[in-house]
């Protein structure tokens, strides 16, 4: 019996199976409630949107849980190709909090957390499949399975062209993960 990624404890079918047997999938809530506030914070990111509050948050370029799931004993991880890196400097381990600035307001940072929660538990699964297909393939040498990302951009950045669902397609980066073994 097939669940639904949904939690909503139904079968597959009975929950998400359309005309023609095709996969329907429940439009996401959204994230941003209450009314709209008009304001523009110079400093966030989302700022286009007209809907921000005026105090500043800490946030990590890419969410602090997926650099938890993929960094190394979940202190640093492997960065390359960042603005701020030379040409000459090919990769550079860096601590989770120097990967962080003051970029959303607090109201846009608080509606992307149920999205960042979504791809941090994504990468944890994909981490965890990597090591199982390394230890099925008799090489499980965990130590040395690298974990950074690569800064990219592009399609890098772009899910739509991979099909990924609504929900995810809101939660973009422009990192692409770098696991396996050097």
């Amino acid at each position: 019996m097939a669940w639904p990624p949904c939690g909503s404890g139904r079968q597959s079918r009975k929950c998400h199976l359309g005309k023609g047997q095709r996969w329907l999938a429940t439009r996401p809530a959204p994230l941003l409630t209450g009314p709209r506030t008009g304001y523009a914070n110079p400093g966030c990111y989302a700022r286009r949107s007209n809907d921000c509050d005026d105090k500043l948050t800490r946030e990590h370029f890419i969410t602090d849980d997926v650099l938890e799931a993929i960094s190394h004993n979940g202190k640093v991880v492997i960065v390359e190709g960042a603005s701020w890196q030379g040409k000459a400097q090919r990769s550079k381990t860096v601590g989770r909090q120097g990967l962080s600035t003051r970029m959303l307001c607090h109201r846009h940072n608080s509606a992307l957390w149920p999205l960042d929660k979504m791809a941090a538990e994504f990468f944890r699964y994909l981490v965890k499949d990597q090591l199982d297909i390394f230890k099925y393939l008799g090489n499980d040498r965990r130590s040395e399975f690298s974990r950074g990302f690569v800064m990219a951009s592009g399609p890098y950045g772009s899910s739509k062209s991979y099909g990924v669902p609504s929900s995810q397609e809101r939660w973009k980066s422009t990192a692409r993960l770098h696991t396996g073994f050097d």
